[in-house]
């Protein structure tokens, strides 16, 4: 679960880096002087799905209704 969370908010601050520099050069150059790679990267798990707080939602929801199942069927 951890490691979701990190993933998750390393996937955002990657966007927010990505869009403050698409920003910045459209703005400050007319001209570019050289290419810029501007493809978005992010984590993701086993390339199936992208890290991101939905996921983390979910997936703390479905732990703790399982627990909560587990639970009542031990009484």
């Amino acid at each position: 679960m951890l490691l979701m969370i990190s993933g998750s908010i390393t996937n955002e601050e990657a966007n927010d880096t990505s869009n403050f520099l698409k920003k910045r050069y459209n703005k400050d150059f007319k001209i570019p002087k050289l290419e810029v790679d501007f493809s978005q990267y992010s984590l993701t798990i086993w390339k199936i799905y992208k890290l991101d707080r939905s996921l983390i939602i979910s997936s703390f929801g479905t732990l703790l209704t399982f627990g909560i199942l587990l639970g009542t069927l031990g009484k």
